[in-house]
């Protein structure tokens, strides 16, 4: 890729063998005179403390997130174990206590399975790009979905291009991503209502893309609350009591398409009148710039 003087200024990191991590800050010098080759400052910057540092604090969250969940699991076999010698005791209002018991744990343990996993993503430690098989990778998160989704009789359906380009990215977490948005659509959407997912290989502006959606038929989300939608806890206000999840679903597919160096959106309209049946629904887009490794530029 050729480079002109009036590029901005682009960083990396470099890894050295002795695991010393270096900040690599490149930025062109435009030139003095006309047909003049450009020059450029390179200036390297040793951030292994920091790299530490980051590496001590998600220690630090994956031994309390350790510590967290062993009593979780010591209290829930209790309450297995307790449930079955009362087995044949159990009143209804019995079994409604043990079941909200059950709830909560389940919640506490996604609370802290999510938390873990939006730090470890955050941190970039761990993070492997390699050729993902888009099609592949599409249809595997949509076969998974699907038996969660007959649940409430919602339809899911797949446009998908076979021939998209392999993209360079973390195949795991852009499936968790894709998996975040797919369950997000089934929980806000109505029994009987409609899930599509797309992915779609484009080029914008000279420069190739990959774009993944998922849109569904639902209710809507009011303007006011489209732009906090992916901040963490965050719940829309009008649903947020029917609904089970921990408020971090979207800040991980955004932390995610972050690492990628991409951008998600959102697009929602809600019916002009309350009283209309048809539903406009929500469409989240995942746009990703290929490249051809994790630090370069966007292939153009």
């Amino acid at each position: 890729m050729r480079y002109s003087s009036m590029r901005p200024r682009r960083n990396f990191e470099v890894l050295l063998s002795n695991k010393q991590y270096l900040l690599c800050e490149v930025a062109p010098i435009p030139a003095n005179k006309q047909g003049a080759e450009p020059s450029w400052v390179v200036v390297f910057r040793d951030i292994t403390h920091l790299k530490r540092a980051e590496q001590a604090r998600l220690d630090f969250i994956q031994t309390a997130a350790h510590e967290l969940r062993n009593p979780l699991s010591v209290t829930l076999s209790a309450l297995h174990m307790l449930g079955k010698q009362w087995e044949d005791r159990l009143t209804e209002s019995d079994r409604e206590i043990f079941e909200i018991a059950f709830r909560g744990i389940g919640r506490m343990q996604d609370l802290i399975d999510d938390l873990l996993n939006l730090e470890h993503i955050e941190s970039g430690v761990g993070m492997r790009f390699e050729p993902i098989n888009v099609f592949e990778m599409v249809m595997r998160c949509a076969n998974d979905m699907r038996p969660m989704l007959a649940n409430k009789k919602q339809s899911l359906i797949v446009e998908t291009q076979e021939n998209i380009p392999p993209f360079m990215g973390d195949e795991r977490w852009l499936t968790r991503a894709l998996m975040n948005l797919i369950s997000n659509a089934h929980k806000y959407t109505q029994e009987g209502g409609q899930i599509i997912v797309r992915a779609q290989h484009r080029t914008m502006q000279g420069k190739p893309e990959l774009v993944l959606q998922v849109q569904d038929n639902g209710p809507g989300i009011p303007r006011e609350a489209q732009r906090h939608l992916f901040d963490r806890f965050y719940r829309v206000r009008s649903v947020e009591d029917k609904t089970i999840g921990t408020g971090l679903g979207l800040a991980i597919v955004k932390s995610v398409v972050e690492q990628h160096k991409g951008r998600v959106t959102v697009y929602s309209e809600l019916p002009l009148f309350s009283t209309l049946w048809q539903n406009k629904g929500t469409t989240f887009s995942i746009i990703l710039p290929y490249r051809d490794r994790p630090d370069a530029e966007p292939l153009c």
